[in-house]
């Protein structure tokens, strides 16, 4: 799929980035002290009815795994220009449930990490997490209802080993944080030695 198919040109350079270091902080705002990440990167800047929040619906319901390959090559050419930005060994993307992935036909977090790793030298692990509940959409809800909600929704893969590994979750889009903490606590049970969260948008 050529680029111009999933955006224009003019489009693409009009959509709203953070700049590093200086919005580094609230990147990392709403993360910091609910868990020990080392590193956070969010490339866009969700903006409610803007151009991010149509590329992100196109991503997730446009029924085409190809926006979110795109994406996530956007996403480590703009991660890959931070002279300062942490290492890591391999990317896990935030699992769906069998069901939502069914029903869409893949997982967008996923297919963003894909993209990431066809530009970024790392590995993948597609497979480290599982989603063992199958819920509703959490965008209505507040950063407590959404914390409630992700306890004990994941579940870590037996049939992947981590240990050691400086691994770096990948989402869609970074709200309140309560998808990435709860991830976040059932890899370090895995006694991984990193955790960086990597998203292709901000709230």
């Amino acid at each position: 799929m050529k680029e111009e198919n999933v955006m224009c040109l003019r489009c693409y350079l009009s959509l709203p980035s953070f700049k590093y270091p200086v919005e580094q902080v609230f990147v990392r705002q709403g993360l910091e002290g609910r868990i020990p990440f080392n590193s956070v990167y969010s490339w866009l800047r969700f903006n409610k009815g803007g151009m991010v929040q149509e590329l992100l619906h196109n991503i997730k319901y446009g029924g085409d795994e190809h926006p979110a390959r795109w994406a996530g090559r956007k996403l480590a050419e703009k991660w890959q220009l931070q002279n300062d930005r942490d290492k890591f060994d391999v990317m896990v993307p935030v699992p769906l449930h069998p069901v939502k992935r069914e029903l869409r036909g893949y997982n967008q977090s996923e297919e963003i990490a894909m993209g990431f790793v066809e530009e970024a030298q790392v590995d993948i692990y597609p497979n480290a997490l599982l989603r063992k509940v199958h819920s509703e959409s959490n965008t209505k809800s507040n950063r407590w209802e959404r914390s409630q909600k992700m306890k004990e929704v994941f579940v870590a893969n037996p049939k992947v080993n981590l240990k050691g590994k400086r691994v770096a979750i990948v989402d869609d889009v970074l709200t309140t944080g309560a998808t990435i903490e709860a991830c976040s606590r059932i890899l370090l049970e895995e006694s991984v030695k990193e955790i960086h969260v990597i998203t292709l948008a901000r709230a």
